[in-house]
């Protein structure tokens, strides 16, 4: 049984409002409910229906394409879904405007297909489902709006409740007193289940971005570290981010984040006392425009300071690299911690920065494609120590030089065996670098220690017994010694820039090289330097994550990432979106000739109204010429009844048997040959010029 008149049409209506595609979805519901008036008529074929839902997998082909090159992301197919209404509009077409008010399931399968037709090779019973497509393609409309940017909208659920309620009432078989019980049973606790089910979607969807890609995978909010979990660290060999050098030396490290606050194995950070949160103390990172290109209004740079226009943040005497990566969410990028200002960034994309010096990135695009310029000499980029308005749980005024009362008593003992309160900055350091490099073993596995005190944190068994961990363990351990000598550290997590590819002449940064150093404040430079005391040949010992595939799973990702930021470059999506869509329209221009050439007239439009899909073959122009002998046909009597009466008067009766033959089979037969009412209307002819001979009925 088909929806309920104009169903349809507000569906399509409430799926435009939705997805913000309103005027898609008025010319699909003018469409689709103009079926209802329109007199034009094909007898579509089992063929026909075929072809339809092919021409839809073609058009999901080709949105899917679009989409991608687009948005590469997790979200790339439910927005090809919220495109269902208008990938599915051929197979509700040719159910509209066809004569079969249903369609058959080797529409969809082939294998019920060659079913039928092995049987009617055989002549072998067959049975095959039809349906009304109108009830699927109203379900795939209210898929598709749930996936809409306004389906949190408040009045998302009542509609939807009321659509499918009107759906479920205009069946034959819904009786009004079972309504309370419907909408109490069935509609309410749907709309229930499906606002917990897109609450649960959006917390797989967060988890599956965090832990598919591991720069996205730290925030400035909470890091946790690996310490103290058993077994094997598992990282993996996915390349998540590329470093080309254009000028100068690429730096070593790359940072994410840095954090201020330790405990029990989790490093946090704290709301700066002239920011009201996390979230305020961001800021936009300042434009200033190029300096050597001033007539250029679009060539600007971002700089990575609190205001615009210092000049000497963009010199071209400094070294920079160029940083891709594909990044679908908002979230932190990494660059050095002296990077200075972006450059070629995407004139819509929004970079901000924190006080720790962590830049945020919010993509218009999913790609990260931009030139990075950076000072190892001169700049940090985040701000210097500050103190607290009141002293924190340990005494502490510094964020920066806190130390955890658990862990106070072995960094005392350990600071003082090495004398870190005497010398320089550079001193200490290097005095600690010794020490690690001569005591300490660099090891991604866990294991139990042999002696394990009650109490004892992860960092004292570090320092004290195992002497043994990853780069997490020195750099805690490193940030916490130093601020025992008075130096203010941060906990600092990114990546280690080490393979170089030479055929592409860049680095490859992969989740291996996934990393944790220090940031320790220069009091006498004013600047915060990078401590990174892991012992240097961390890498070697890495085990080798790469699977049988990766060079395969590489050239994908490389390429990938490489078309994405050529498609990006300006006017390069149009051209795409043109060579994808022109075929379609070609396709598209063709078929509606076709079905202008084929249209056929059906009953008139109260008929129609009312169900009756009376298909006018060209044997209805026999009824004006034989009204003149058989007089005026009766109401009720179908026209090749009528039409009968002739055969005792016609010359060639046999013209008229094969036309009512061909009459019955072109209103009935879906299989019926395509050149059968070209026949038809040759015998038409025929015999209208025979019945223009008979002598006009007396009376």
């Amino acid at each position: 049984m088909p929806p309920a008149p104009f169903l349809l049409g507000i569906a399509l209506i409430f799926w435009g409002w939705m997805t913000d595609r309103m005027w898609v979805a008025a010319g699909c519901a003018l469409l689709i409910e103009a079926g209802r008036y329109s007199r034009i008529r094909w007898p579509f074929s089992q063929v026909a229906f075929v072809r339809a839902w092919r021409l839809s997998i073609f058009a999901m082909v080709i949105t899917l394409a679009l989409v991608l090159m687009q948005r590469a992301d997790v979200r790339a197919m439910a927005r090809v879904f919220s495109w269902l209404p208008v990938i599915l509009l051929p197979l509700q077409f040719v159910q509209s405007y066809g004569t079969s008010p249903v369609m058959g399931l080797g529409t969809f399968s082939l294998m019920v297909r060659r079913r039928r037709v092995h049987a009617e090779k055989f002549s072998l019973p067959f049975h095959e489902t039809y349906f009304s497509f109108g009830r699927v393609y109203l379900t795939g409309i209210l898929i598709s709006s749930a996936l809409g940017v306004n389906s949190s909208s408040p009045f998302f659920f009542p509609l939807m409740v009321g659509i499918i309620g009107w759906g479920l009432m205009s069946t034959r078989s819904f009786s009004w007193a079972y309504l309370p019980v419907v909408l109490c049973l069935s509609l309410i606790p749907a709309a229930g289940a499906a606002f917990a089910g897109g609450q649960g979607l959006m917390k797989l969807y967060t988890r599956l971005i965090n832990s598919g890609n591991s720069s996205q995978g730290a925030n400035d909010r909470s890091r946790t570290t690996s310490m103290g979990d058993l077994g094997e660290i598992k990282l993996s060999a996915e390349i998540l981010w590329r470093v080309r050098p254009l000028q100068g030396l690429s730096p070593r490290l790359l940072r994410l984040s840095s954090y201020q606050n330790y405990l029990n194995g989790r490093w946090n950070n704290e709301t700066p006392p002239d920011a009201r949160s996390l979230e305020a103390d961001y800021r936009q990172l300042p434009e200033v425009q190029n300096p050597d290109n001033p007539d250029d209004p679009e060539d600007k740079f971002v700089q990575c300071s609190a205001g615009g226009g210092n000049l000497e943040l963009v010199r071209s005497h400094l070294p920079r690299f160029h940083l891709l990566g594909n990044f679908p969410v908002k979230g932190l990028i990494p660059v050095p911690g002296s990077a200075t200002a972006f450059h070629n960034v995407n004139l819509y994309t929004d970079l901000d920065m924190n006080s720790m010096g962590g830049v945020r990135f919010d993509p218009v695009d999913p790609l990260v494609d931009a030139d990075v310029l950076w000072n190892s000499d001169a700049y940090s980029t985040e701000r210097p120590p500050w103190q607290r308005t009141q002293a924190g749980k340990n005494g502490y005024s510094w964020p920066d030089l806190e130390i955890p009362r658990k862990e106070q008593q072995t960094i005392a003992a350990v600071a003082a065996d090495l004398k870190l309160s005497e010398g320089s900055l550079r001193e200490k350091i290097e005095r600690l670098r010794g020490y690690f490099a001569e005591h300490y073993r660099y090891t991604l596995y866990n294991e139990t220690p042999k002696v394990m005190n009650e109490g004892s944190t992860y960092i004292a068994t570090f320092l004290t017994d195992t002497h043994r961990g990853h780069c997490e363990y020195f750099a805690t351990a490193t940030a916490l010694l130093l601020r025992q000598a008075g130096v203010p550290t941060r906990y600092t997590s990114g990546f280690a820039v080490a393979e170089f590819d030479s055929s592409r002449k860049e680095y490859l940064i992969r989740g291996v090289h996934a990393h944790a150093w220090c940031r320790a404040w220069d009091a006498a430079n004013r600047q915060w330097i990078d401590v990174d005391l892991t012992p240097p040949d961390w890498l070697k010992r890495e085990p080798d994550q790469r699977k049988l595939l990766q060079p395969f799973l590489d050239w994908w990702k490389i390429n990938q990432e490489t078309f994405l930021a050529w498609r990006s470059k300006p006017g390069r999506m149009a051209i795409i979106t043109a060579c994808l869509v022109a075929p379609v329209i070609i396709a598209l221009l063709i078929i509606a000739r076709i079905l202008w050439r084929s249209r056929q007239k059906i009953g008139n439009a109260r008929a129609l109204r009312r169900g009756a899909t009376v298909l006018a073959t060209p044997l209805s122009g026999l009824e004006r010429p034989a009204r003149r002998v058989l007089g005026h046909r009766p109401d009720g009597r179908p026209l090749a009844a009528w039409l009968t009466g002739l055969s005792g008067l016609l010359e060639k009766p046999e013209l008229l048997g094969e036309a009512l033959d061909l009459h019955q089979r072109a209103r009935f037969d879906p299989a019926a040959p395509a050149d059968l009412q070209a026949r038809l209307a040759a015998l038409t002819r025929q015999l209208k010029a025979m019945i223009k001979r008979l002598p006009k009925k007396a009376g």
